[in-house]
């Protein structure tokens, strides 16, 4: 299903889904630190009040009639887990109302918080659109008879 909102350009909600004939948008994060591993509780709380505040943007220009939305957490420990489920207790009942959060607890699987982490691969400079390299360019010469110059004809010849 395509998700629209007006005005475009602001906080979007990732997906929806229909559970029991009810449709609920659904936002989706990962909780860790890329620094030190572990999720403190400063990171938790801003990322719950990021990611829930993003929720409540998105669904006032969402023109899908949402009365809830899910906001799903990928976390890589059980720590994790705990720390957000702290920081969330701590919330103002305005930001965390309209919105379900749940959290999945997520091992084994590195590349999903580790994905910006490895070495990006090295991106070569495109080429400017339209660009050819000199044997094209030779070609295409040789078969346009227009482009072709002539050698000088001697006068009176």
């Amino acid at each position: 299903m395509q998700l629209t909102y007006w005005p475009p350009n602001g906080a979007i909600t990732d997906f929806s889904v229909v559970l029991d004939g009810v449709e609920l948008g659904v936002s989706v994060t990962r909780a860790f630190d890329f620094a030190t591993g572990a999720l403190s509780s400063v990171n938790a709380e801003a990322l719950l009040r990021k990611k829930l505040g993003g929720v409540l943007r998105s669904s006032a220009t969402s023109c899908q009639d949402w009365r809830k939305q899910l906001l799903h957490i990928w976390c890589q420990s059980r720590a994790d887990v705990v720390t957000l489920q702290h920081a969330y207790a701590l919330l103002p009942i305005e930001i965390v109302a309209d919105t379900v959060v749940i959290f999945t607890l997520c091992r084994g699987l590195h590349e999903l918080f580790a994905e910006k982490q490895s070495k990006q691969p090295q991106r070569t400079a495109n080429k400017t659109k339209g660009s050819k390299d000199a044997e094209h360019l030779r070609i295409l010469a040789d078969s346009d008879p227009f482009f072709r110059v002539q050698a000088p004809r001697a006068l009176g010849g």
